[in-house]
C-alpha cells in the first residue's frame, strides 16, 4: 500500500487567486493529499458506525475549513476579563451581557458575517441549527442571547449568530467562549472544544489591572501550547490603568510571555471596551486594525495550520482504532491457533497410546489382585493336600488317596475357589476392573474428542458412536464375555473331563504316575511317573498298617503329591489369569475399534474444519499485516504533519 496523493486538476485549481506565499503554504501542507490518505484508510479498514461517522464528519470539517473564506477567531479569557464587552465593541453594538457575574457566558457563540441579525441554536458543529430569533432587531437578539448563553440548558450545544458588522465583513468569524476559570468545569470544556475544533486563531483577553493571572497561565499551558505563537494578547480595561503605568503593564505582559511561554515577539495590544470613554477610540481602532491585519495576512497560514491540526486529530483517532483492531486480530489469531483442531489420525494415535498405557496399568492392577487371591487360595489347598496324606493310616488309604482322594480334594477346592472368585452373578469378579477401565477409557476418549472437535457438534453432528454399532462395550456384552467364553464354565468342563480321565486310568506303578500326570491339569508326566514309580517300588499291600512302613510310604510320595498339587494350582491359576487377560484383550480390541470408527466417521469433516481454520488464520494474518503496514504509514504521516506544523509556525 502506498500513500494516496491528490494529483487532480481540481487540487491545482484551488491555488488560483492565491499569492505566492499562500501557494507555498498550501503546497507545504498538502491537505488534499492527507485527506486522500485518510479516505483510503477508511476504505480499507473496518470501523464501527459511530467511529466511521466521526471520521467522515472530521474529514468534511477539514474540507469545509479549506473552502471557508473566513478566519475563525476564538475570544478566550477568564470570567470578568471583558470578553463580552470586547465583542460588543468589535460589533459596534451592545448585544452580549456584560454583568460582572461569574458565568455570564455559559455556552459558546459563533458570530459570523451575514446581511441581518439571525440567531440559531446548534446541536453540533456543521448542522444548520434552529432559528430562535431573526431576522430581528438588536433588542430581541440581545434578550435571546442573554437567556440562552447563561444557563446549563445549553450544555452540549452552541449558538450561531449572523451579524452585519463591518469587522466580520472583513472575513472574520468570532467565537465567544465561557470564562476559563469558571466554577463550572464544563465551561472550561466548552472553551477547550472551541479552541481545538473550531478556531483558527485565538485572541487572549487579560485585564490590564491583573495581566496574565496564574490561573490563566495554567489554562494557556494546558490548552493553547501549540497555538500560542499565533495568538494575539489583548489588555482589556486599559482605561482602569493610569496613563503613565500603561507602558509598564504592557512590558510586564510581554516579559511573562517571553520568559514563561517562549514568545519574545508576542503581539500585545491594549483595548478599551467602553464606547463612552473618550480618548481611546484611536487606540481601539489601531488594535482592531492590527488584529484584522494579522488575520488577513495569515489567513491561509492559520487555516492551513488548523487543517493540519485537524488532520493530526483524525490520524490520532485512526491510529488508536487501528492499534485496537490489531490487538483484536492478534487475540483472534491466538484463539484460532488454540482452537484449530488436530488431525484425526494424529489425535487418535496419540490418545490411543495414552489410553492403552492407562488401560494396561489398571488391567495389571486387577491381575495382581487376582494373583494375590489365587496365592491365598493355593496356600489353603496345599495344607489340605498335606493333611489328607497325613491322615492315611495304612497303605490302602495312601493308595486310595493317590487314586481318588487327592483328586476329590482338588475338585472341592476348585469349586470353593471359583465361588470365591465369582461376583455372585456367575462372572469373574475381577472382570469388573476391566469393565471399569474400559468405560473410563471410552469416556475419556469421547470427552477429549468432543473438546477437540466441538465445532462438529455446532454443525449438528452427533459426537457419539452407538455402542452396538461400534464397540460392544456396554455392561451386557461385557458380561457375555465371561459367561459365554468365560473361565468358570471352561474350568468346570476341564474338571469333569480330567477327573473322569484320572479315575478311569488308575493301574499302578509308573503307569499310574503317568495317569496322574495326564489327569491333573498341568501336573506333567514326569512328576506323575516319579510318584507312581515310588508306589510301584514299595509295592501295594492293602493289609499293611505298620506305622513305620506307612510313614515311609507317605514320605516317599509326599514330594510327588506336593508337586502334583502345585502343578494343578499353577494350571488353574494360568487358566484363570489367561481368561482374565483374554477378556481384557477383547475389551481393548473393542475400544480400538471404537477409536477407529471415530477416525473413519469424522475424518473428512475434521479435514474440512482444519482447512477452514487455516483459511481463517491466513485471513487474520493478512489483515494483521495490512494493519501493521498501514500503522507504519500513519506514523510516518503523523511525523510529517508534525514537521509541517512546526514549519508553518516558523513562516
Amino acid at each position: 500500500m502506498t500513500d494516496a496523493v491528490d494529483t487532480s486538476e481540481d487540487g491545482a485549481a484551488g491555488h488560483e487567486g492565491l499569492d505566492a506565499r499562500s501557494r507555498i503554504l498550501t503546497d507545504l501542507a498538502d491537505v488534499d493529499g492527507h485527506l486522500g490518505f485518510i479516505e483510503g484508510l477508511l476504505a480499507r479498514h473496518e470501523l464501527s458506525a459511530s467511529e466511521r461517522a466521526w471520521v467522515e464528519a472530521e474529514v468534511a470539517r477539514v474540507r469545509q475549513r479549506q473552502a471557508d473564506p473566513c478566519v475563525t477567531m476564538a475570544v478566550v479569557g477568564e470570567f470578568s476579563a471583558g470578553k463580552s464587552s470586547f465583542i460588543n465593541a468589535l460589533l459596534r453594538e451592545e448585544l452580549f451581557e456584560t454583568d460582572a457575574v461569574q458565568g455570564t457566558t455559559a455556552a459558546a457563540t459563533i458570530i459570523s458575517p451575514g446581511p441581518e441579525r439571525v440567531l440559531r441554536v446548534h446541536g453540533r458543529a456543521g448542522d444548520e441549527g434552529e432559528v430562535v430569533a431573526g431576522p430581528a432587531g438588536r433588542d430581541e437578539i440581545a434578550r435571546e442571547l442573554a437567556a440562552r448563553t447563561s444557563g446549563a440548558g445549553m450544555r452540549g450545544r452552541y449558538l450561531g449568530l449572523e451579524h452585519p458588522s463591518d469587522f466580520l465583513a472583513s472575513g472574520v468569524r468570532i467565537i465567544d467562549t465561557p470564562g476559563t476559570n469558571s466554577l463550572s468545569q464544563w465551561h472550561d470544556a466548552v472553551t477547550r472544544r472551541a479552541i481545538l475544533e473550531l478556531a483558527d486563531a485565538c485572541i487572549v483577553l487579560t485585564p490590564a489591572v491583573e495581566p496574565l493571572s496564574q490561573t490563566l497561565r495554567g489554562f494557556l499551558r494546558d490548552n493553547l501550547a501549540d497555538q500560542l505563537p499565533s495568538c494575539v494578547f489583548v489588555l482589556t480595561k486599559i482605561d482602569l490603568v493610569r496613563p503613565r503605568e500603561r507602558a509598564r503593564v504592557e512590558a510586564y505582559a510581554r516579559r511573562v510571555l517571553a520568559d514563561e511561554f517562549g514568545l519574545p515577539d508576542a503581539r500585545v495590544l491594549a483595548y478599551c471596551s467602553l464606547p463612552e470613554q473618550e480618548g481611546y477610540a484611536d487606540g481601539n481602532r489601531d488594535a482592531e486594525a492590527a488584529i484584522l491585519g494579522l488575520l488577513r495576512e495569515r489567513r491561509i497560514q492559520l487555516q492551513v495550520t488548523r487543517c493540519v491540526a485537524l488532520l493530526e486529530r483524525i490520524l490520532l483517532a485512526l491510529r488508536a482504532r487501528m492499534r485496537q483492531t490489531a490487538d483484536d486480530r492478534r487475540r483472534e489469531r491466538e484463539r484460532l491457533e488454540e482452537a484449530t483442531c488436530e488431525d484425526v489420525d494424529e489425535f487418535v494415535s496419540e490418545r490411543r497410546a495414552g489410553l492403552l498405557h492407562e488401560f494396561q496399568d489398571r488391567v495389571d492392577g486387577g491381575r495382581r489382585h487376582l494373583l494375590a487371591e489365587l496365592d491365598e487360595l493355593a496356600a489353603s489347598v496345599r495344607e489340605e493336600a498335606e493333611r489328607g496324606l497325613d491322615a492315611c493310616a495304612n497303605q490302602t488309604q495312601v493308595r486310595a488317596y493317590l487314586s481318588q482322594g487327592l483328586v476329590d480334594r482338588l475338585a472341592r477346592w476348585q469349586k470353593r475357589a471359583l465361588a470365591r472368585l465369582d461376583d455372585g452373578r456367575g462372572e469373574l469378579a475381577e472382570a469388573e476392573t476391566v469393565r471399569a477401565a474400559t468405560r473410563d477409557a471410552r469416556a475419556a476418549f469421547e470427552r477429549e474428542f468432543l473438546a477437540q472437535y466441538r465445532t462438529l457438534a455446532a454443525l449438528g453432528r452427533e459426537l457419539a458412536i452407538p455402542v452396538d454399532v461400534a464397540s460392544g462395550l456396554d455392561d451386557t456384552k461385557t458380561a457375555e464375555v465371561v459367561t459365554d467364553g468365560g473361565l468358570a464354565e471352561e474350568a468346570a468342563r476341564s474338571e469333569v473331563a480330567d477327573t473322569n480321565r484320572f479315575v478311569g486310568s488308575i493301574a499302578g506303578g509308573a503307569a499310574a504316575g503317568a495317569a496322574i500326570g495326564s489327569a491333573v491339569p498341568g501336573v506333567g508326566t514326569l512328576i506323575g511317573a516319579a510318584a507312581g514309580g515310588l508306589v510301584g517300588f514299595m509295592g501295594w499291600s492293602s493289609a499293611s498298617s505298620d506305622p513305620t512302613r506307612v510313614r515311609k510310604l507317605r514320605d516317599a510320595v509326599r514330594d510327588s503329591v506336593r508337586a502334583a498339587t502345585t502343578a494343578y494350582l499353577d494350571a488353574f491359576g494360568r487358566a484363570v489369569t489367561q481368561g482374565y487377560l483374554a477378556y481384557a484383550n477383547q475389551a481393548w480390541r473393542a475400544l480400538d475399534q471404537l477409536m477407529a470408527d471415530y477416525r473413519s466417521v469424522y475424518g473428512r469433516a475434521v479435514a474440512l474444519m482444519r482447512e477452514r481454520d487455516r483459511a481463517e488464520q491466513r485471513r487474520v494474518e493478512r489483515e494483521l499485516e495490512e494493519l501493521q503496514a498501514d500503522g507504519r504509514l500513519v506514523e510516518r504521516r503523523m511525523e510529517e504533519l508534525r514537521r509541517i506544523r512546526e514549519r508553518l509556525l516558523e513562516l
